[in-house]
């Protein structure tokens, strides 16, 4: 079973999104994955696209799901601009998934907290 379905569909206030498996990519020491936006109604310079990326290293455990887009140029420019959104978990072999969950859990709820996005972004403490 793999990580995410092909195709991976998601439905954001945005709107609905839809991933295809890309591919893996080659990592001497890391197995990554890679899911491309489908391009089917959006501008393929967009590159959007999430990686999931498996790094073991004796004991610890590290796993990162990023989320990578160009989003369209403000006007009057045409540079794209970039946004790229990382979550990581690094673990010991003994912590349990339970214990992972309940852990990210902490961090979901606090991300959802009203107007935590804009204090966040605001870099404010």
């Amino acid at each position: 079973m793999g990580l995410f379905s092909d195709p991976v569909s998601i439905t954001t206030t945005a709107g609905e999104q839809t991933f295809l498996f890309g591919g893996q990519i080659l990592n001497a020491k890391s197995k990554v994955g890679e899911w491309l936006e489908s391009t089917s109604g959006i501008d393929p310079a967009m590159e959007s696209k999430m990686v999931a990326k498996h790094t073991e290293t004796g004991t610890l455990n590290r796993r990162l799901l990023q989320r990578s887009v160009l989003l369209d140029p403000i006007s009057g420019s045409t540079v794209r601009r970039r946004v790229t959104i990382n979550k990581t978990f690094t673990y010991d072999d003994d912590v349990t998934v339970a214990e992972l969950e309940a852990e990210n859990e902490v961090l979901t709820e606090l991300e959802g907290d009203t107007g935590f996005m804009t204090r966040f972004a605001m870099g404010l403490v």
